[in-house]
């Protein structure tokens, strides 16, 4: 997961202007509000965190392995299949240029 932060911040810087949005899901309960805090700061994240619950997981099955990147459409819809494992940018920067020209 620390790997893709930093291209994570980049594509979120990219895109967020296109109606993008990418969540950061924190799985530890370990990491009070203030170590997040900092581990954001530290790994120069910029886009939001939530904290995972219940609710959260059962709506993205219980990913099995961490890291997960889900990319949904403006409808909501998944697009594809969730990726399991690290991402590249540009895997992910294909199929949100593909999202985005979509009207």
């Amino acid at each position: 997961c620390n790997m893709e932060i930093p291209s994570l911040s980049k594509l979120y810087y990219k895109y967020k202007d296109k109606g993008v949005v990418i969540l950061g899901v924190l799985t530890s309960d370990n990491i009070g509000d203030s170590g997040l805090l900092n581990f954001a700061s530290d790994h120069e994240m910029s886009f939001p965190i939530v904290r995972a619950n219940s609710d959260l997981l059962v709506s993205f099955n219980y990913p099995q392995a961490l890291p997960t990147t889900f990319v949904y459409d403006r409808a909501h819809r998944l697009v594809g299949r969730a990726h399991v494992g690290p991402i590249t940018p540009s895997e992910i920067a294909a199929e949100l240029d593909d999202l985005v020209a979509q009207k």
